[in-house]
């Protein structure tokens, strides 16, 4: 039995337009696929902001260097950090005295 004469009766198989049976079956257009997770990160904040606190501005550089985008952006935040602690802190000496 043709396997073409098997699905003549289904309705879920696309049919071509065309009336002639020895035509080649109607391409079906597969659908998109989502993705079912969210886009991984790359990098760390979290490692980022520890380096670009503790080692300041080494850390800072070496990471735009060699890191990853996120760990680089965590960098930044950390040097921030560490740079607006020690503001704070000269301005708190600077009014004891």
């Amino acid at each position: 039995m043709c396997a073409l004469r098997a699905t003549r009766g289904r309705r879920d198989t696309p049919r071509a337009v065309s009336s002639n049976p020895f035509e080649s079956p109607a391409q079906i257009e597969p659908e998109p696929i989502s993705q079912p997770f969210a886009p991984v990160q790359e990098g760390s904040l979290g490692l980022g902001v520890a380096l670009g606190f503790i080692l300041g501005l080494w850390g800072w550089l070496g990471c735009l260097i060699f890191a990853k985008p996120l760990t680089k952006k965590g960098a930044g935040y950390g040097f921030l950090g560490r740079i607006g602690i020690t503001v704070v802190a000269v301005l708190i000496m600077f009014a004891i005295q």
